[in-house]
Order: structure tokens, then C-alpha cells, then sequence
């Protein structure tokens, strides 16, 4: 799916961004001229771009490519810091779940620290001996 590009003019329009401004935070590889014509037409820039898109205009990714969620809204670009979450559901359920899968990242991040500890604990008993 790609991004709109219509609605990326309108956001830099609205918060009064230039061009050059754009192209400088979104895309600083690139040299030469940046014009608003090649977001006329649906564009699929790289991951590392729709981020810093989202953060120079101030919204969230999936406003970017024009979806709604259902029940709440994504938090909005701010180089990926969370802080600014508006929940809109009275679904305690949806929220429950949400909540279970990200413990269950946290779960398994915990045993991938302890692992990599151990480890690391094995690497200087083995350079101690040697």
C-alpha cells in the first residue's frame, strides 16, 4: 500500500513547511532539486523515510497512508517516544489484549537479557582462565 501524497503536501502545507525543509529532514542523502509534483501521485519510500515523515509533519504513520483504527489512535511521530497516546474505546477487552501482548513482548525480552547475560558471565570466566 502506499503512501498518499496529496495528503503529505496538505500536512506540510498546513504547518507551513518548505520543500527544501522536507527533503533536508526526510530524505538528506539525496542532492539536487526536491519538488512537492512527486508526491502527486501515490509514493512507497523506505521505512526509515515514513518515520521521518511522520515526525517533520507531526502525525502518525498510518495517517500517512490514510488508515483508521479501530478504537484508538496511533501515537504520532515524535522520533518513535511515546507520550501522546489517545485512547478512544470503551472496549475493555481490545485494551486487556493489547496490554497481555505487550507484556508477553516484555516476558520475552527479560529471558533474552537474563540469556545474553549468562553468556556474557560465560565469555569472561572462559577469558579469565585464558
Amino acid at each position: 500500500m502506499a503512501i498518499n501524497g496529496l495528503k503529505i503536501i496538505s500536512l506540510a502545507k498546513k504547518r507551513g513547511i518548505k520543500a527544501k525543509d522536507f527533503k533536508a529532514a526526510v530524505y538528506p542523502e539525496r542532492t539536487g532539486a526536491f519538488s512537492w509534483r512527486e508526491f502527486r501521485a501515490p509514493v512507497n519510500p523506505k521505512a526509515s523515510a515514513i518515520e521521518a515523515m511522520a515526525n517533520i509533519l507531526g502525525c502518525s504513520i498510518d495517517e500517512l497512508f490514510d488508515r483508521q483504527t479501530a478504537g484508538y489512535n496511533h501515537v504520532t511521530g515524535n522520533n518513535n517516544t511515546v507520550g501522546n497516546v489517545n485512547i478512544n474505546t470503551d472496549d475493555a477487552g481490545i485494551l486487556r489484549a493489547q496490554l497481555n501482548v505487550m507484556q508477553d513482548i516484555v516476558r520475552r525480552q527479560d529471558k533474552q537479557i537474563a540469556q545474553l547475560n549468562q553468556r556474557i558471565d560465560q565469555l569472561i570466566e572462559l577469558a579469565k582462565k585464558n
